[in-house]
């Protein structure tokens, strides 16, 4: 048990000036603790475990915010939000995962991109109705639109330009989602990009002799329009040959690995981040100049 001069000294530690001085403090005048004990060892000793206190809290904050990630249950419950309609509850979610840490890369590519992809199997597989889909992706492209300018803040290369990259969804496709967020990838990384989700084929020969770009990015939603898709290339081959680079991604080559060899592309990726890299890729090994 604390004996009575201990509990004093450490009461005085944590008084304010006013109760130091004040009749009930001055009324104690004697302790069986030695005064050097008092004055000099509980001081340092207070010190001490302050600090170290301090330390412990400051590196579980750090750990803390290097280890955290987001989980299924994140996934879960912001699906959750958007098929509710719920989107103001959507941006205040995400607002606390970035204050905690979470970074808006990490919010596209591990929660709104499992979310997208998770409503094209309900989209696939009819087990929710067209509105309900309809309106869940029209949340996910405002909170998109929403968290932009935080995820295009200091872009790679600060000004100078990778190259020109034309982004367009198979023909005839209706996703669009995941167009909107490879663009911005592709933005943040230093290309200039042009990006379309509704150009016909005469728009896109068109814009193609219009802008000069270095790359060709097509999204590939379904098994139908993998043809179609193959198709386009074959044509776009038979005016620019190999010196246009075209690269593949979307659902379907989520879903199948060697696509890009059934269609005559020059790659393809699964995601954001891994189109980015493939695009850098084909430009270094081309040596394309690029304008700065």
């Amino acid at each position: 048990m604390m004996n009575c001069g201990f509990r004093l000294t450490f009461k005085k530690a944590f008084m304010g000036k006013e109760e130091r001085e004040g009749p009930r403090y001055q009324k104690i005048s004697s302790s069986p603790i030695p005064v050097a004990v008092q004055e000099e060892i509980i001081p340092r000793l207070l010190m001490a475990h302050r600090h170290k206190a301090s330390s412990i809290k400051k590196a579980e904050f750090e750990n803390t915010r290097k280890i955290l990630e987001i989980t299924a249950r994140n996934v879960e419950e912001l699906s959750q939000m958007l098929l509710n309609g719920e989107l103001a509850v959507s941006k205040s979610y995400l607002r606390t995962l970035i204050e905690e840490g979470v970074s808006v890369e990490q919010i596209y590519l591990d929660l709104l991109q499992p979310i997208a992809r998770r409503l094209g199997v309900c989209w696939e597989n009819d087990s929710l109705d067209f509105a309900t889909i309809t309106l869940a992706v029209w949340h996910i492209n405002q909170l998109m639109y929403y968290l932009s300018p935080e995820f295009l803040q200091n872009p790679a290369g600060q000004g100078k330009s990778k190259g020109r990259i034309l982004l367009f969804p198979s023909l005839g496709s209706q996703h669009t989602l995941g167009l909107f967020m490879l663009a911005e990838f592709f933005r943040k990384s230093g290309w200039e990009v042009f990006a379309d989700p509704a150009l016909s084929e005469q728009d896109i020969f068109n814009t193609i002799a219009e802008k000069g770009f270095h790359i060709v990015g097509i999204s590939i939603g379904s098994y139908d329009q993998k043809e179609s898709t193959k198709k386009l290339i074959s044509d776009i081959r038979a005016i620019y040959g190999s010196a246009l680079k075209i690269i593949i991604g979307g659902p379907l080559a989520f879903c199948e690995n060697n696509l890009f060899r059934e269609v005559k592309a020059d790659g393809q990726a699964a995601g954001a981040r891994e189109a980015v890299l493939l695009a850098d890729s084909l430009v270094r090994k081309k040596k394309i100049p690029v304008k700065s």
